[in-house]
């Protein structure tokens, strides 16, 4: 095996970090025919940098769907204002306009617009608003719907990202006031994306290293805007409540924060997460799974303040997720029943904080389960065994994946993985949901290793949620946390069928310390192997995940979104933006 040196590893992230000037030459493709042209059409209002009028509004529309094929349009308009709206709807383009409008008057703030369900495997929409005595209009939108079969030929692309840290970005307090503004508000992002969209080798003028996380992360939503997947599941960290003193002030944010600092930088905080999603919240329905920076953690310190309350209202007024959930209630019985199982449809389960929930997609064959596996922790993990969902997520988790309906996708999305390493000599090596640890004989051998640890296997948690998946089917797992990419099997389903787990990658910078903190942790080099390692067996930023599904199968991908160059990546050489370094095929 080839290894390279420590200090030439290193080289790129030095020269970032001292705000030497990089050779953009080699990591971008060439830009398609039209594609800027194009691109700018379906994002951008003439006049407006962004993707809406701020006059008017605080952030583009965003789409969604919950109960299988409900739609939904958020309007997040100015609360000083009150807005006339006309919103057109159809199955199909030509048909957008032969329908009257649905009309409704004095709106304001973020609301959500529900639809109704929609049947067709398109929809298109468009919103026009009242501007004084004239009519204002957006652009036209059109959305891939969950309704589809995989058996008509159609293929499923979803997009799973983790970790873009665009919070990060806020440590820097910009001298220009425009780029202070523009970074406090998330705007920054649409501003950039709208120049890398023309000019591949777009570069602010502003030091890179004061915007490198939403510089990435704009590069990684112009690849997801070209390939046009039906859904994008986020993985986590990335809105960045627990961060507060990397806050700067500007205007009359330092008096509203003196008053009240906690609800207030919640608030600023997910209106500027949802701002950065102004390219793709439109036409691509997006989801979020709660990280460990995500404001909602159970636990608090000295230095991480309480903020599950604040953020959880924020997060439900600027970005609704799916809510009511009609589960299947379990009851052992001594019966007939198959496995012990009865089923009982007159319990309707309802979480209304919006943290866990299932999304599906393709009419019910495809089905993601989303999960919280930081709310329900009283203080921050010490041990494996502290991690948990909570005993009302897991009883959703068991009656989901027991409701008796037949799926042959099914997939669990976290942020970690509910335990992780035992306990080792760095200060995050033990318990903080580090690493690709899935089965019981992943635990078991750490016992043999190392006997003196001893883990009780039934205690962890994961062990548990891992052998509910075999018995239920399920395909794979997805998780992000640990900022790489990397792909395992993970055994076999009860039915004999393939299961991964997958370390979705991020689209970050990481720094050059992120490998005397984690990735040299004896655990971390057993279980994912040596970072100088040539060929590595896990890529460190930037990326995502992309998983195509078909009749015959899954394909999942980690493919580079942002120039590579730039940041401390062990990326092969030669590597540009659109190359798909790892592939993996999952048969049905």
């Amino acid at each position: 095996m080839k290894k390279i040196s420590r200090r030439g590893f290193l080289k790129s992230a030095a020269a970032l970090g001292a705000g030497v000037a990089v050779n953009p030459a080699d990591p971008f493709p060439a830009p398609k025919p039209n594609q800027g042209e194009n691109l700018q059409d379906r994002l951008f209002i003439s006049d407006y940098p962004f993707g809406y009028d701020p006059e008017y509004f605080e952030a583009t529309e965003r789409i969604f769907f919950e109960e299988h094929n409900r739609a939904y349009i958020n309007l997040f308009i100015k609360p000083t204002q009150s807005l006339d709206i006309r919103l057109y709807m159809a199955e199909t383009k030509d048909a957008l306009y032969k329908k009257k409008p649905l009309q409704l008057f004095a709106l304001s703030n973020s609301l959500d617009i529900s639809l109704g369900k929609i049947s067709s495997p398109e929809l298109h929409y468009k919103v026009e608003y009242l501007d004084g005595k004239s009519w204002k209009s957006l652009p036209e939108r059109s959305v891939k719907t969950p309704n589809f079969s995989l058996e008509s030929g159609r293929t499923f692309r979803v997009i799973l990202k983790g970790d873009d840290h665009v919070y990060a970005d806020l440590k820097h307090q910009p001298e220009d006031p425009h780029w202070r503004k523009e970074i406090l508000r998330g705007d920054y992002i649409s501003s950039m994306l709208k120049e890398i969209i023309t000019d591949p080798y777009y570069t602010p003028d502003i030091p890179l290293y004061n915007v490198i996380y939403g510089f990435t992360l704009a590069h990684t939503l112009k690849y997801i805007l070209e390939i046009e997947p039906d859904l994008v599941i986020d993985l986590g960290d990335t809105v960045g409540q627990d961060s507060y003193p990397i806050w700067g002030t500007e205007g009359e944010w330092e008096e509203l924060l003196a008053k009240d600092a906690l609800n207030v930088q919640s608030k600023i905080l997910w209106e500027r997460k949802r701002r950065t999603l102004n390219a793709i919240a439109p036409e691509i329905p997006y989801y979020q799974v709660l990280g460990n920076h995500d404001g909602e953690t159970g636990w608090f310190t000295d230095t991480q303040p309480f903020t599950q309350p604040y953020a959880q209202v924020q997060r439900k007024r600027c970005f609704k997720q799916p809510e009511a959930l009609r589960l299947i209630e379990r009851m052992k019985v001594n019966s007939g029943v198959k496995d012990g199982w009865y089923s009982n449809d007159d319990w309707l389960f309802k979480n209304a904080n919006q943290n866990y929930f299932p999304i599906f997609w393709g009419n019910g064959e495809i089905r993601f389960y989303l999960l919280d596996v930081n709310s329900f922790l009283l203080n921050k993990p010490k041990t494996i065994y502290d991690w948990t969902l909570g005993p009302r997520q897991k009883d959703m988790v068991e009656s989901m994946l027991f409701d008796g309906q037949s799926s042959p996708w099914k997939f669990i999305c976290y942020h970690n993985v509910l335990g992780g390493y035992p306990l080792g000599s760095q200060k995050i090596a033990g318990a903080y949901g580090r690493g690709p640890l899935f089965t019981r004989e992943d635990y078991e051998r750490i016992n043999r290793i190392n006997p003196s640890l001893y883990i009780d296997l039934d205690r962890v948690e994961q062990v548990w949620l891992t052998e509910l998946a075999r018995e239920t089917d399920v395909r794979g797992f997805f998780y992000a946390h640990d900022h790489i990419f990397f792909a395992k099997n993970i055994g076999q389903t009860k039915w004999g069928k393939k299961m991964m787990g997958v370390c979705a990658g991020a689209t970050t910078y990481s720094g050059s310390g992120v490998y005397d903190n984690i990735w040299s942790n004896p655990y971390w080099m057993d279980y994912y192997g040596d970072l100088y390692e040539l060929p590595s067996t896990f890529l460190t930023p930037p990326g995502i995940t992309v998983m195509d599904i078909d009749k015959t199968g899954a394909t999942i991908k980690y493919v580079c979104t942002a120039p590579p160059e730039i940041m401390f990546a062990n990326m092969p050489e030669g590597t540009k933006i659109g190359d798909v370094l790892r592939e993996y095929w999952i048969s049905r």
